[in-house]
């Protein structure tokens, strides 16, 4: 019964947007919508990502917010650059092939821990991807986040909020989209051995965007298996499960209201060269699931990325 009800949504709203002219002229903005939930969801993700490498890459420890915020300076400035493939670079169901890119993106940010409990980090971050085929859809932004945090007693357990905001661009850095928002989320460290560390984690975020149809809250439960294979390099696993809320997306044009099941897997190593100098490489499956058909997609992307960052 749940194919043939999403078949016949598919199919209703598949006339609903080649009914008319007005209508059919609606179906290039849904698609663009689309993409860029998908890029700036990618901002995001990076963003989190990148917060566990300004700690120590070589350090294991049981203390559920080290990778987090722990650091040995208060400022830091970073920078990155790497290569990669996308098998569904804009993140949509009609896709149109995969293709490789590049990336580069810089940082800079304040972290730092006040009365020995609570963690404070200030960051702002430029960023782009550029594609290979024409094709698909290359970005550029601009981000920033603030985020605190804290342990919660003497649990394993980490309490943290985060405000983030910024513009999503296309390549030329036209066409600019904002978006901003906040988050809630509690995780826990637990160590295992003495070279292992685990790491569920659950969260909420509301996120409101220049493309009001991208308003939506969602809902985060995640697992990371983080392990120091040598003084220098980790490898890493994790699994991620979103169920996402749009306000709004076009219902008035597709009579459909969408909501997402959001699926990613990833497995990835990192090697550093020195304690400001690693080398990541990485390999991930992502899947969504619709309730709006155009919006359902599945895809592997890899990637091989050199960073550099440094603390003072």
């Amino acid at each position: 019964m749940n194919h043939i009800r999403r078949f016949t949504l598919a199919c209703s709203a598949i006339a609903l947007l080649s009914g008319s002219a007005a209508l059919g002229q609606s179906d290039p903005a849904i698609g663009d919508a689309i993409v860029q939930q998908g890029q700036i969801a990618g901002i995001l993700r990076g963003q989190q990502q990148s917060a566990g490498q300004e700690t120590d890459e070589t350090e294991i420890d049981g203390e559920a917010g080290v990778y987090v915020l722990r650091v040995n300076g208060i400022f830091f400035i970073g920078a990155n650059g790497g290569i990669g493939y996308s098998e569904n670079p804009a993140r949509i169901a009609n896709n149109s092939g995969g293709s490789g890119f590049a990336s580069a993106g810089v940082s800079a940010g304040v972290q730092t821990r006040i009365n020995g409990a609570v963690d404070v980090g200030l960051r702002a971050d430029l960023l782009g991807v550029e594609y290979f085929e024409s094709n698909a859809p290359s970005s550029r932004s601009v981000a920033g986040s603030l985020a605190v945090g804290t342990n919660l007693g003497k649990s394993p357990l980490y309490a943290s909020a985060n405000f983030f905001g910024g513009f999503n661009f296309d390549r030329s850095f036209d066409d600019g989209v904002s978006f901003y928002g906040a988050g809630l989320s509690l995780g826990a460290g637990l160590l295992l051995g003495k070279r292992t560390l685990l790491r569920p984690g659950i969260g909420v975020t509301r996120q409101w965007s220049g493309i009001s149809e991208n308003n939506s809250t969602s809902a985060t439960a995640s697992l990371s298996l983080t392990h120091l294979a040598t003084g220098s390099l980790t490898i890493g696993a994790d699994l991620q499960v979103s169920r996402v809320w749009f306000d709004d997306f076009y219902e008035d044009v597709t009579a459909v209201p969408r909501n997402d099941w959001q699926y990613s897997a990833g497995l990835d190593a990192n090697y550093a060269f020195t304690r400001w100098l690693s080398l990541n490489a990485s390999a991930g499956y992502e899947k969504r699931d619709s309730s709006f058909f155009l919006s359902a997609y599945d895809g592997f992307e890899t990637s091989l990325v050199l960073s550099a960052r440094r603390r003072f």
